[in-house]
C-alpha cells in the first residue's frame, strides 16, 4: 500500500475509532485490518439492513395552468432532518396526450429554505416507522418563476413517452438544508415519480 492510501486509511481509523494522540494508527491495529472492497455490501438489501429508508414520491401536473406558466417540482430536505436523501431515480413526462418532444431538467440546490406552493406527502416503500428527525417536504407548483440552483441533468422528451434519469445507487445526495428541483418548459404540463433512499448521517460525513 502506498504511503498517500496508508495516510488516509489511518486518518479514517483513527476518526472511525476515535482514537485520541495518534497520528498513524494503522501500525498500531492488528495486521489483518486492511482497507478492501466489500463487494457484496453493495447489493440493495443492504441498505435495508443498515437501516436505510426507501421512498418514492408521485404527481402531476396534466397541463400549464396560463400561456407562458411552467411546471416543476420539489424535494427539499429540511435542516432538521438529520437524513441524507440519496435520490436513485426520477421518471419525468409532460404529461399531455399527443404533447410534443420537450426538455425536460433537474437542478439542485445547497441551500434551499422554502417549499413550493403545493405541498405533498412522501411514501415510504417499506412498512417502518419513522426513525429520524423532520421528514422530507415534496412540494410543486405551475409559476412563471425560474428554478433555482445547478443544472446537474437534462433530457430530451419525445412526444408521449417518459423520460428516466440514469439508474444509479446515488447519482444524485440532497443534504440537510437542500433541494433537487426539476421541470419543463412554459405551456407544458408536468407528471414524475421519484425514488430515494433516506440515510441518517454519521458522524464521518459532517466533517
Amino acid at each position: 500500500m502506498s504511503k498517500i492510501e496508508r495516510g488516509t486509511f489511518s486518518e479514517f481509523l483513527r476518526r472511525y475509532l476515535q482514537m485520541k494522540g495518534a497520528s498513524d494508527v494503522v501500525d498500531e491495529l492488528a495486521p489483518e485490518i486492511a482497507p478492501g472492497l466489500v463487494l457484496e455490501q453493495e447489493r440493495p438489501e443492504w441498505e435495508y439492513i443498515k437501516g436505510a429508508r426507501l421512498m418514492a414520491w408521485t404527481g402531476a401536473y396534466v397541463a400549464a395552468g396560463a400561456a407562458g406558466t411552467a411546471s416543476k417540482a420539489r424535494l427539499r430536505n429540511p435542516a432538521t432532518s438529520s437524513v441524507v436523501a440519496i435520490i436513485t431515480r426520477l421518471e419525468i413526462g409532460n404529461g399531455i396526450a399527443g404533447g410534443p418532444a420537450v426538455e425536460m431538467f433537474v437542478t439542485l440546490n445547497v441551500n434551499e429554505p422554502n417549499n413550493m406552493a403545493t405541498t405533498s406527502g412522501t411514501v415510504p416503500r417499506d412498512c417502518r416507522t419513522r426513525p429520524f428527525g423532520s421528514a422530507l417536504v415534496a412540494s410543486s407548483e405551475q409559476t412563471n418563476t425560474a428554478v433555482g440552483g445547478s443544472a446537474i441533468w437534462r433530457g430530451r422528451q419525445a412526444a408521449d413517452r417518459m423520460i428516466y434519469t440514469p439508474y444509479d445507487q446515488g447519482w444524485a445526495i440532497v443534504t440537510p438544508g437542500g433541494a433537487l428541483n426539476w421541470g419543463g418548459p412554459a405551456d407544458q404540463g408536468l407528471i414524475w415519480t421519484i425514488w430515494w433512499l433516506e440515510k441518517r448521517i454519521d458522524d464521518l460525513e459532517l466533517s
